[in-house]
């Protein structure tokens, strides 16, 4: 950007420009703040020469105008003269000035006096300050080198930096791949412990299943009465299988709780009926101590929000540990509602304590009082450490009160609940069944408590409840009954494990069930290939080459739930296993070690529903919930439907009012069951559902193919003939069938009203297939297909079929037409039919084209041979009635019926 004296400069030359082409120039003005120096000076006497300039210049202008009255050619020759050296001095000027301009200040002029003088100063200064501003520009390149130097030098060091980062992310990169390749090791190491676990604890059950479940057995009586001392040395080896099992099941839940995976699920509960049944089940653990167990909880404490199973386990972990340090005097349960938002319990007794050094490493994973205390009682230290685990799950604490030598006192807490639990225990039948059988044998007892007086100071509102020590001398056959009927179960059990499969015989054979084994899924799933019936499956989960699971899911593309229940057996009681099961359609699992009462108990319950169920089934077929999606009854609602493409059958009776003329309604009942129970069970032989029974007649769909319908027809007409040859050995007249067969797009569902309703399929096709049965009657014949079946037959040439004719029935427009199946038909009868088939086909096709008597030598010669084909007949009949009375107008050869 130009400077001030560089701009006045420039205005300089401008002037002297403007002169030179004859122009008058302006004066120059400066900024009022301008300093005084030679630019001013110089300015000035510029100035002045400008308004003498333009003096002489409008005195030039004057004489070219002759208006300055002076001697002319003298006076112009000075003028021009003064101009002429004017003009040569500002050429000079201007061409000195763009010298300067263009930077050489060597230049000088030498006229006009201080003008000069002062131009000269000026071109000195300029000289000067470039000479200044070169110097500087030379200090600033070399400062710019400098700087372009530590620049190169900061770029190096900066691409040595930016090396040495990526070689250090380089290394961070693999380190940090190390540690994730370690990271994922130590994870697959976990999953291999916990699978570790899982698959342990399966291997531990499978034989602790075998031992606890063939001592039962053998204690039942299943090899016949055994001595008391024998009797005494199993339930000593089922008591020890028992507590290997809950090891086992703390060594699952303390995994599970590692991982994050145990599932609390709370609902209400009065927490008096748990204790109840925690101390009813810990009465063997007070064989051969002087020991009793109270439960002082009082009656009217408000329900706790908690999982039922976690608070039992908690219990019986407590209430264990309690009896096992306790050799003398008594184990109290009690609670009390603290701060009216939770339920504080507490378990006491009057045991060997615990020092204050160690009661919070107890609460620790693996951990016991002591060495010596691990000797002499034994465990794994679990039970503590889980029972804390479950407390907190549910937003509770535990704590622990002890003196050595005197007992100790855990506490803990539950929340209160809101809801009211689904029974009350004051109304309990079971828990009453339970607490007068514990009270029965208390008083059958008294020696084993009668030293140890109950403590005072209890609620009048509870019930202190005193647990004798067990009486091992009881049989557990009360524990069962049978179903109520004489009828035989049959149950096929499938176990790899030859152990567990003796095991279950021995508890189910001496009942009312019928065992049949199955070592692998394979040879379960072929005994039902080859029909075998059962009712009830007893399904191991892990075996090889096919799991259970497989084996639930191809059984379930059968029968339904309700059909053919399922119990798993399981040693891997996860709650994924068990999802997964239940997804593959089980009804229920019973983990391993199997409880003898629990296992009886749940096929009871199971055999008791598939009675029902199967009660069910006569009124609304499994079938009908297959095509609903259902898997029970229960399910069905008003409404439910489903449509599809299906073969429909009619059946009837001929002349059945003018039959039951002559019958009571006894024999009516009677004749009516005995046939459909012949006919019947043909129909679901060939994959058909009875839809409805109407009265002498029924009514089925066949939801597979249309030879299923076909084969149906054939095999019921068939049933018929043999029933005509059982019912003239009585004396008794035969009877006739009349099936009417057509396929078709059907809706199937539940129709009716809230307090009523039934199975029904509706759609025109099954009005059109009525109408095919009454043509049946018209025609003289058994079997009418329509020709949409006989379209879809895969091999009609299996059948011996023949087209009868074109008909528009009642309440139809389009024409169907009708065929008749006559491979039932007797004998004599079918073989005339098939021998003059092409005959009569020819006699149709002259009828057909109006060539009626042609039509009627055909008719007449096949009747000649078979009088009792009515269907020839009736088309003779009506050639002969055309060739009378003529054709009516519009004929097309189509039969029009009106009845229904």
């Amino acid at each position: 950007m130009l400077s001030v004296e560089e701009k006045q400069i420039d205005r300089f030359t401008e002037i002297f420009y403007r002169i030179l082409r004859g122009e008058k120039p302006s004066p120059i003005r400066l900024p009022k703040d301008y300093p005084e120096n030679e630019i001013t000076q110089l300015a000035s006497y510029i100035n002045r020469f400008i308004e003498e300039y333009n003096e002489l210049a409008d005195f030039m202008y004057s004489i070219s105008r002759g208006e300055l009255d002076y001697d002319p050619p003298k006076g112009k020759m000075r003028a021009l003269q003064s101009f002429k050296s004017l003009q040569a001095s500002l050429r000079h000027l201007t061409w000195k000035t763009q010298k300067i301009a263009n930077g050489d200040f060597s230049q000088k002029v030498d006229f006009m006096g201080d003008f000069s003088a002062a131009f000269n100063k000026m071109t000195q200064q300029l000289q000067q300050a470039f000479a200044d501003l070169e110097k500087r520009n030379a200090e600033l390149r070399q400062a710019n080198e400098h700087i372009r130097q530590q620049q190169e030098e900061l770029r190096k060091k900066t691409a040595e930096l930016a090396e040495l980062n990526a070689t250090l992310e380089q290394r961070v990169e693999k380190q940090t791949e190390v540690i994730r390749t370690q990271l994922e090791e130590l994870k697959q190491l976990d999953q291999l412990k916990d699978q570790f676990l899982a698959n342990t604890s399966h291997e531990l059950r499978t034989p602790l299943n075998g031992i606890i479940g063939l001592a039962e057995s053998l204690m039942d009586g299943a090899t016949g009465p055994l001595p008391a001392a024998t009797n005494q040395n199993l339930r000593m080896i089922v008591s020890s299988g028992q507590r290997l099992a809950s090891l086992v099941n703390d060594i699952l839940d303390f995994s599970k709780m590692k991982n994050h995976e145990l599932e609390i699920r709370r609902k209400p509960l009065y927490i008096k009926n748990i204790a109840d049944m925690v101390l009813a089940v810990c009465r063997p653990l007070l064989a051969g101590k002087a020991l009793i167990l109270q439960n002082n909880i009082p009656d009217n404490l408000p329900p706790v929000q908690a999982d039922e199973n976690r608070v039992q386990q908690i219990l019986h972990n407590l209430v264990g540990n309690a009896l096992k340090f306790t050799h003398s005097g008594s184990v109290r349960l009690s609670a009390e509602v603290i701060s009216g938002k939770m339920m504080a319990l507490s378990v006491s007794d009057t045991g060997i304590g615990i020092p204050e050094d160690k009661r919070e490493s107890i609460f620790q994973t693996f951990a016991q009082g002591d060495a010596s205390t691990i000797r002499e009682y034994g465990g794994t230290g679990l039970g503590l450490s889980i029972s804390r685990q479950l407390v907190e799950l549910h937003g509770g604490s535990i704590r622990l009160v002890s003196e050595t030598g005197k007992g100790s006192t855990f506490t803990f807490t539950l929340p209160l609940s809101e809801g009211v639990p689904e029974h009350n225990p004051e109304h309990s039948a079971d828990s009453e069944t339970l607490m007068s059988g514990i009270r029965k044998e208390s008083e059958d007892s008294p020696g084993q408590t009668g030293e140890f007086p109950v403590s005072d100071g209890i609620s009048e509102n509870s019930q202190t409840v005193i647990y004798p020590a067990a009486d091992f001398s009881e049989s557990p056959a009360h524990f069962y009954s049978d179903m109520g009927t004489d009828e035989k179960f049959r149950i096929l059990v499938v176990d790899d494990e030859p152990v567990n499969q003796q095991v279950l015989a021995n508890h189910l054979s001496p009942r009312n069930y019928e065992v049949i084994q199955a070592l692998n899924g394979r040879a379960a799933l072929d005994y039902f290939e080859q029909d075998c019936h059962f009712d009830l499956v007893l399904l191991d989960i892990m075996m090889p080459g096919m799991s259970g699971y497989d084996v639930a899911r191809k059984l379930r593309e059968t029968f339904l739930p309700s059909e053919l229940p399922i119990i798993m057996l399981t040693a891997k009681n996860r709650i994924s296993d068990l999802i997964e099961g239940f997804s593959c359609g089980v009804n229920d699992y019973l983990a391993k070690p199997l409880s003898k009462s629990e296992l009886l108990a749940r096929i009871r319950t199971h055999l008791h529903l598939l009675k029902i169920n199967s009660s069910y089934s006569r009124f609304v077929p499994y079938d009908y919930l297959r095509f609903l999606k259902k898997e029970s009854i229960l399910d069905v609602r008003l409404g439910d439907h489903d449509s599809r493409e299906m073969g429909i059958m009619f059946t009837d009776i001929r002349s059945f009012t003018a039959m039951s003329e002559k019958m009571t309604a006894g024999e009516i009942f009677r004749f009516v069951n005995a046939y459909l129970g012949r006919v019947s069970p043909v129909i679901r032989a060939h994959n058909g559902i009875i839809v409805k029974f109407l009265g002498d007649g029924l009514m089925a769909v066949f939801p597979n193919d249309t030879e299923d319908l076909l084969a149906a027809g054939i095999e019921k007409l068939r049933k018929v003939e043999e029933y005509n040859q059982h019912r003239k050995t009585e004396g008794r007249m035969p009877i006739r069938i009349g099936i009417g067969a057509h396929t078709g797009h059907i809706m199937i569902g539940m129709i009716g009203e809230s307090a009523r309703m039934e199975g029904d399929v509706l759609s025109d096709h099954v009005n059109l297939t009525a109408r095919l049965e009454g043509l049946s009657k018209y025609y003289g014949v058994s079997f009418l297909i329509s020709g949409e079946v006989l379209e879809k037959l895969p091999n009609p040439e299996k059948y011996l079929i023949r087209f009868l004719d074109r008909v528009q029935v009642r309440g139809r427009e389009t024409i169907i037409h009708v065929h008749e199946v006559f491979s039932a038909d007797p004998e004599p009868l079918a073989e005339k039919k098939l021998r003059f088939r092409a005959e009569f086909e020819k006699g149709q096709h002259l009828y057909f084209n109006s060539r009626f008597r042609e039509a009627a030598m055909c008719f007449r010669n096949i009747l000649q041979s078979s009088p009792e084909d009515h269907a020839v007949r009736i088309f003779l009949e009506r050639s002969e009635l055309f060739l009378k009375n003529g054709v009516p107008e519009g004929w097309q050869g189509i039969e029009r019926r009106s009845e229904k």
